[in-house]
């Protein structure tokens, strides 16, 4: 949800630039929009996003209108990392449960099951966006420059592979599951996220941002982050693990 408020701004100014109302309503009165938000992951956040992209649509036509002065008569009321689980290939990510601080095998499996995966995605978003249309795309994302091993993600989940691998050695969960099982979790860099879209040939790249997330540092962000990270992955290991996990 922080990422959502932050990027706010950024979402009004792409549609006040980028969305060419001409084009897409005011030739042909009929056309209907439609805005949609595939959810996010680990909770309910659409609204607030939808909420945001029509209040900066709603101002760019009535800017545009009112540039015309034609208000009252154009506009009615308004997956799975496979490599890093399978024991027989050279990224088996045994005793750890993510690729931080892990091998570059393990790292380049993830990457490529990243590649992977959003190249699928953006291949589909593709056919369903009209021409014309925009996409707005959060991800979590680290600088290019940055190892994931060094930033404050990075060592939380470590941490918690750690804990996990931990209960393992007593006994509380199982060690096979623990040593096949990997947070499906990556951070792509603005670099690689830019090469995919120009490769898959679907979408322009109009802006490229990345976001600074700033938890407090009193005693409530610990909390904060603890809830974050509980959101993200307790539904993962309990169903991979066992509901006898409690994060």
């Amino acid at each position: 949800r922080r990422g959502i408020d932050r990027s706010q701004g950024m979402t009004k100014e792409a549609i006040a630039k980028e969305f060419n109302v001409e084009n897409q309503l005011i030739n042909n009165p009929n056309t209907t929009i439609r805005i949609a938000d595939l959810g996010c992951s680990v909770g309910s956040n659409c609204l607030s996003a939808v909420n945001d992209i029509i209040e900066a649509v709603d101002l760019k036509f009535k800017s545009y209108i009112e540039g015309l002065k034609l208000m009252q008569t154009v506009i009615p009321e308004f997956q799975q990392v496979y490599q890093v689980g399978d024991i027989n290939s050279s990224a088996w990510n045994e005793g750890r449960t993510h690729y931080s601080n892990a091998s570059n095998v393990v790292f380049q499996a993830y990457s490529d099951q990243y590649v992977v995966d959003m190249e699928a995605f953006l291949r589909a978003r593709g056919h369903e966006i009209i021409p014309g249309g925009l996409m707005f795309i959060l991800v979590p994302a680290i600088t290019d420059e940055t190892l994931v091993s060094q930033t404050s993600p990075g060592l939380l989940l470590h941490v918690l592979g750690s804990c996990l691998m931990e209960m393992a050695k007593l006994d509380i969960v199982d060690q096979a599951k623990v040593d096949s099982f990997n947070l499906p979790v990556y951070f792509t860099s603005p670099k690689q996220m830019k090469e995919l879209v120009e490769r898959t040939g679907c979408f322009t790249v109009k802006r490229l941002e990345r976001l600074e997330t700033v938890f407090p540092r009193a005693s409530s962000g610990a909390r904060i982050i603890s809830n974050h990270t509980r959101a993200i992955v307790e539904e993962i290991i309990k169903h991979t693990l066992g509901s006898a996990i409690t994060i």
